[in-house]
C-alpha cells in the first residue's frame, strides 16, 4: 500500500493542496495494545471498510488518473458514451472526484475522515502521541480500543457485545457493511 510519509508531505503538498502525511500504527504499539486487550479479556476483531477511499471526496479539483486500455475497454462497454474520450493508446484520462486507491492523497483523506467519525460519532479519544490509536472509557469500568491501519480497524472491546454493536452500527451507517477479517 502506498502510504505517504514525511518526505512526500513537503514535496507534493503544493500539487494536492493538502498535507499528504498519513500515519500508520507502529508494531510496538500494536503489541502493547494487544497485551492490554489480553490482560483485560477484550474481544478483538479486524474490520475492513470496503472501498474506504472512494467514500471520501477529493478536496481540490484538477486531480487526474490514467486508466489503462484493458480496463478502459471494459468501462466503455458499460458506458459506450465514454468511447469519444478514449485516448490514442486506448486509455482514458479521468478527473477524480473521490480519493481513488493508489493516489497520493487517498490514505491521508481517509485517515482524516475516519478519525472525525471515531471521535465525533463514536465518542472515542485519539491518543495524543499515537494518532492511529483511539480509546474510550466504557460504563462497565473497562476501556475500548480502536487501532487504525489505512482502511482497517482493529476493534478491541469487552465481549459483552454492547460496545461492539454500538460502534459497528455507527460505522456501518456511515460507510456501509464492513468485512470482518479475523475473529478471536
Amino acid at each position: 500500500r502506498f502510504v505517504a510519509g514525511k518526505a512526500v508531505k513537503d514535496m507534493e503538498k503544493l500539487d494536492w493542496g493538502i498535507d499528504l502525511y498519513s500515519p500508520t500504527i507502529d508494531t510496538k504499539v500494536i503489541l502493547l495494545v494487544f497485551c492490554i486487550a489480553i490482560q483485560n479479556r477484550l474481544l478483538a476483531e479486524i474490520w475492513d471498510v470496503k472501498g474506504a477511499f472512494l467514500l471520501v471526496g477529493i478536496k481540490q479539483p484538477g486531480i487526474y488518473a490514467k486508466i489503462d486500455r484493458f480496463i478502459a475497454d471494459v468501462l466503455i462497454e458499460l458506458k459506450p458514451e465514454w468511447k469519444k474520450m478514449q485516448q490514442i493508446d486506448g486509455s482514458l484520462l479521468v478527473e477524480l472526484e473521490k480519493a481513488w486507491y493508489g493516489t497520493a492523497a487517498a490514505s491521508a483523506l481517509w485517515h482524516e475522515e475516519i478519525t472525525g467519525t471515531l471521535i465525533n460519532k463514536c465518542g472515542y479519544v485519539q491518543h495524543p502521541l499515537v494518532s492511529c490509536l483511539f480509546y474510550k472509557d466504557l460504563e462497565n469500568g473497562k476501556r475500548g480500543y480502536i487501532m487504525l491501519h489505512v482502511d482497517d480497524l482493529c476493534v478491541m472491546v469487552p465481549d459483552d457485545g454492547a460496545e461492539k454493536a454500538r460502534v459497528k452500527k455507527i460505522l456501518t451507517d456511515c460507510y456501509g457493511e464492513m468485512g470482518i477479517q479475523d475473529k478471536n
